[in-house]
């Protein structure tokens, strides 16, 4: 699982006047706002501000494949026998990760280059893995000893091999970020950096993810249906560092109905715990998207992520 996919929400800061894009239009006189600070000045100089304050909606679907390092089970026992925490052995083979972000944000324009903003939103998805599991006899003794040849059996007659383990997850998610932005004539660039918080609903504790996304591009001049009016295309990469240790109860999962009798067997009492290890495939995938400016106030957004991330990215922006 992953969080964080949820970073995409900067971009809406490439609004229709894109900070410190060079004007080619007499320059405005500037409003009574207070932000951004120093806006006076680079508005005397011919540089085109966006309106200080966005609020914006988005939604967000990502793909991607995760590498499983090791799963564990703790507080396991058959009666009141406890059942060794090395007892099962898990192999876990490709795994992949779906997930939809939807969000709301609001942002401000501190100085002309520095945005800064926080977002709440919710986050659900689900993961699909490959996984066996087996045991081995020669390393237990007595009851212990029993329990993994029944297990190596079942693994040995392919009853508990190559299952589909899908595991669902949802919850809220919470965060925020600063961006840097400058230009030069119809050229820009921005760097993002963000950290956000989601407590899922089936692990212990919240996960966190420190993104940063690096992006340029340039800005198109046109005459739109509400008068001038600009286009904006980028392309960019994201680096993703998510928090990747996950526990939980075993109460929890919802398990492949082979595993079902194995695992009520031996958590009879509800007292099963599960760890994951895992990390990312890739942390880096590129970006291209493009901003569409309707209005001097509205613009809508739209960003595609591929390589070992796929991700698509809409949102619509309202400035004020």
């Amino acid at each position: 699982m992953r969080t964080s996919f949820w970073a995409l929400l900067i971009l809406q800061l490439l609004a229709s006047k894109l900070c410190y894009a060079e004007s080619d239009k007499t320059p405005q006189s500037s409003d009574t706002s207070f932000f951004p600070v120093w806006g006076e000045e680079a508005t005397a100089r011919g540089y085109e501000l966006p309106e200080p304050v966005g609020i914006n909606v988005s939604h967000m679907n990502i793909r991607q494949n995760v590498d499983v390092d090791s799963i564990t089970f703790s507080g396991l026992s058959l009666g009141s026998h406890p059942i060794p925490v090395d007892m099962f052995a898990i192999d876990v083979g490709n795994t992949r990760e779906h997930s939809t972000t939807d969000n709301i944000r609001l942002d401000l324009w501190v100085f002309p280059f520095l945005n800064v903003y926080g977002l709440l939103g919710n986050t659900q998805g689900a993961s699909i893995s490959t996984v066996s599991v087996d045991a081995n006899p020669a390393n237990f003794s007595g009851i212990d000893h029993l329990i993994a040849q029944s297990v190596h059996r079942m693994h040995q007659s392919g009853e508990l091999q190559n299952i589909d383990f899908k595991l669902k997850f949802k919850g809220m998610t919470w965060g925020g970020g600063v961006t840097l932005a400058g230009g030069y004539n119809d050229w820009f660039a921005l760097v993002d950096t963000n950290y956000t918080r989601t407590d899922f609903d089936i692990l212990d504790g919240k996960i966190s993810a420190l993104t940063v996304s690096p992006r340029v591009g340039y800005r198109f001049h046109f005459t739109g249906i509400a008068g001038p009016s600009h286009l904006s295309l980028w392309v960019g990469s994201m680096y993703q560092d998510v928090q990747q240790e996950f526990k939980g109860s075993l109460a929890d999962l919802s398990m492949p109905a082979v595993l079902v009798p194995l695992i009520n067997s031996v958590n009879q009492n509800g007292q099963g715990r599960f760890a994951v290890n895992q990390h990312l495939t890739s942390p880096w995938n590129l970006l291209v998207g493009m901003q569409y400016e309707i209005t001097q106030n509205f613009n809508i957004l739209a960003e595609v992520g591929f390589d070992e991330r796929n991700s698509f990215f809409i949102a619509g922006e309202y400035r004020f």
